[in-house]
């Protein structure tokens, strides 16, 4: 195991992702529709209600875990926007023209707004899901990661407690 990763916190974020793909792809409905047994409908809700609130903690977890880590070095603000952007922001932005492009040969038309908020990532705040709505949690992740050099910033200063 590589000291800088823990095995058990990537099978976690995999078992949350592969949960969430099973939602979104409706193989939990597709199997009733195929074998008539009702039971496979719960395939669908760990990727429905716990996925994601899974996924957001144990992003959090290794947020804090990599500013910890890299201890005795101070933690630089500058430093940890600039790696979140380059490691979410190029996803996301095929992310964005892959759903564009389905729209458009759907026969839909994205407006502006949809656009300008999705690649601004804050479409979150606007309550804008409509160019693709499975993205939602990326842009509450990135308002978190916004935040957590404050956070971090308060528990140094003040204590665990008190952040």
């Amino acid at each position: 195991m590589n000291s800088s990763r823990l095995d058990g916190i990537d099978a976690g974020r995999g078992l949350a992702a592969l949960s969430v793909f099973v939602y979104h792809f409706g193989a939990g409905a597709a199997l009733v529709r195929a074998t008539g047994w009702r039971g496979f409908q719960y395939l669908s809700w760990p990727g429905a209600n716990l996925a994601v609130p899974v996924f957001f903690v144990i992003s959090g977890f290794c947020i804090h875990y990599g500013a910890l880590a890299r201890r005795p070095a101070p933690f630089e603000a500058r430093r940890f926007y600039a790696h979140r952007f380059f490691r979410i922001y190029p996803p996301w932005f095929v992310a964005i023209a892959v759903s564009i492009i389905a729209l458009l040969a759907n026969g839909e038309t994205p407006d502006t707004r949809q656009i300008v908020t999705h690649l601004t990532l804050t479409n979150g705040f606007f309550n804008d899901y409509r160019l693709n709505f499975a993205l939602w949690s990326v842009s509450v992740e990135a308002f978190l990661y916004l935040l957590y050099p404050l956070w971090l910033a308060v528990r140094q200063r003040h204590g665990l407690w008190r952040a």
